[in-house]
């Protein structure tokens, strides 16, 4: 079976998401909502899954 991505686009894509994400939790401010802040950790989580795989 073929994959989608090349391997390399694959690092970059997940390379980007993750400094998206991280900048989204380090940079939002207390009054964020914490479920939003749950949901972005969740996918800085899979994206680091991702990119180490």
């Amino acid at each position: 079976m073929k994959p989608l991505l090349r391997q390399r686009t694959r690092l970059i894509l997940a390379f980007i998401i993750l400094c998206a994400c991280t900048f989204l939790i380090l940079f939002t401010g207390p009054e964020f909502n914490f479920a939003l802040q749950v949901v972005i950790t969740c996918l800085l989580l899979f994206f680091l899954f991702w990119l180490i795989t």
